[in-house]
């Protein structure tokens, strides 16, 4: 009983305690390792669901620039492959869309800022094919 009644009474500070440390140990860790700004231009963008019988036509882009804020100390390894830039077209027919563009990014602790475009506008049209015979007439002529 008397135990219960301490906790009780002190379960406050120790909330108190509890978050303070954590605050402080937050604050070492930001100045450590401070987030900053990081541009990635040009990113090729993919479509992802495209099926063998269908294509993308009109797509009003095929890149993208992405901001992101990354922690200082993965700044500089961070490259354009450790980014993937892609429209879901899985299970669209025939016809004209406008999609956001999604993110994967393979790294942890990456906020992305903004995604510029952030959606694209396509069009998706079914590729037919067939077979058909051709015969080219050939003449050789001696000189």
């Amino acid at each position: 009983m008397r135990g219960t009644r301490w906790i009780r009474e002190n379960l406050g500070l120790a909330l108190l305690a509890f978050g303070m440390a954590f605050a402080l140990w937050a604050a070492a860790v930001w100045e450590e390792n401070p987030p900053v700004e990081r541009t990635l231009a040009d990113l090729p963008l993919v479509f992802h669901g495209l099926g063998s019988d269908h294509v993308v036509f009109e797509a009003s882009a095929e890149r993208i620039r992405l901001r992101l804020r990354v922690p200082r100390a993965i700044e500089g390894s961070l490259s354009p492959q450790d980014v993937e830039a892609f429209v879901d077209v899985q299970g669209l027919g025939e016809g004209a869309y406008e999609r956001p563009v999604q993110i994967r990014i393979q790294r942890r602790g990456i906020q992305i800022l903004s995604v510029d475009p952030p959606r694209v506008h396509f069009r998706l049209e079914r590729v037919e094919s067939r077979e058909v015979p051709v015969s080219i007439p050939v003449s050789y002529t001696h000189l």
